[in-house]
């Protein structure tokens, strides 16, 4: 089955709300909210508690992690339960937090991109140091994590061909 933004299915007495808000990780990213169990299963959206990676490659970018992590924010509560695609399950505490580092992240490498700084020094301006003890003992080192922010602010990637969220 496909679909374009969000799709309803019955499982049980369980409802699975699929919804793709936009490339974020990649460009067919899919969260599934559960309810009544008041589950939210967000993919490589959220590695927890990990730098993620950005598929620039198939259309993923920075501002689309940021923009669907609101999205997330906004139709959770304190009590959901947060699948990440990698690391234990999470709060929303936890997302916040996530969404904080990103953000600041981003803020941080785009001031060094607008300064007229390489990808070399940018990273070498350690933009997440403040991050790294929390963030960046995971599978994505802290310089790599700055040269996808870079990248994915600087434009400097052909993103991949624009699929449809797939459910499996």
């Amino acid at each position: 089955m496909t679909y374009a933004s969000s799709m309803r299915l019955q499982q049980g007495s369980e409802e699975l709300t699929l919804t793709n808000y936009g490339p974020a990780h990649t460009d067919g990213d899919t969260v599934v909210y559960v309810t009544p169990a008041n589950i939210a299963v967000v993919g490589d959206i959220f590695s927890n508690p990990f730098y993620p990676i950005i598929d620039l490659w198939s259309g993923g970018s920075i501002d689309g992690i940021i923009q669907t992590v609101e999205q997330i924010l906004a139709h959770i509560d304190a009590q959901t339960k947060i699948v990440p695609g990698h690391g234990p399950v999470a709060t929303r505490a936890d997302l916040e937090n996530y969404h904080d580092m990103l953000v600041h992240v981003r803020e941080r490498v785009q001031a060094l991109i607008t300064a007229g700084k390489t990808m070399n020094a940018t990273v070498n301006a350690a933009p997440t140091k403040e991050f790294d003890a929390k963030w960046g003992s995971g599978y994505l080192p802290p310089d790599v994590f700055a040269e996808m922010v870079f990248t994915s602010l600087s434009n400097a990637h052909q993103p991949g061909s624009g699929h449809v969220a797939s459910a499996h």
